[in-house]
C-alpha cells in the first residue's frame, strides 16, 4: 500500500494530559499522543486504538484518507484500466507512468495541513 501513496492522515485535536496513546495493531507498544500532533497510517494497517483521556478531557481525531484506486482512476483521466490500456496514447502511458513514480509526493498534497483545521 505504501508504494501506491495510500495511507490515512490522523490529526489529534483536544484538551487531554492523561491517557492518549497511539497502538497500532495488536502491538503493546504506545506513543504518547499531544493535541495538534497529526501522524500517518500506511492503509495496510487494518487497526489502531488510542486509549482513552482522563475525566473530565476531550480528545478528537480527524482522519483523511482517500483509496487507492481512486487515485489510479484520476491519474488515467477518469479511465478504468482496461479502458486505459486500450485507448491511451504513448505520451499518455509515459505521463501516468511518471504520475506512479511521484505518486506519493503528490498523495500527501491532497491532505489538509494543521494549521489548515484545528487553531487554538
Amino acid at each position: 500500500d505504501v508504494a501506491f501513496g495510500t495511507f490515512e492522515a490522523v490529526t489529534v485535536c483536544g484538551d487531554f494530559r492523561r491517557g492518549g496513546r497511539l497502538a497500532l495493531g495488536d502491538e503493546d507498544a504506545e506513543v504518547q499522543l499531544r493535541p495538534g500532533y497529526t501522524f500517518l497510517i500506511p492503509s495496510s494497517i487494518k487497526r489502531y486504538r488510542v486509549t482513552p483521556v482522563g475525566k473530565g478531557e476531550r480528545i478528537y481525531i480527524f482522519r483523511q484518507f482517500c483509496h487507492a484506486g481512486v487515485f489510479r482512476w484520476m491519474e488515467k483521466g477518469g479511465r478504468k484500466d482496461k479502458e486505459f490500456e486500450e485507448t491511451a496514447s504513448l505520451g499518455e502511458i509515459a505521463a501516468w507512468e511518471s504520475l506512479v513514480k511521484e505518486r506519493g509526493r503528490n498523495t500527501i498534497k491532497l491532505f489538509s495541513r494543521l494549521d489548515e483545521v484545528y487553531t487554538v
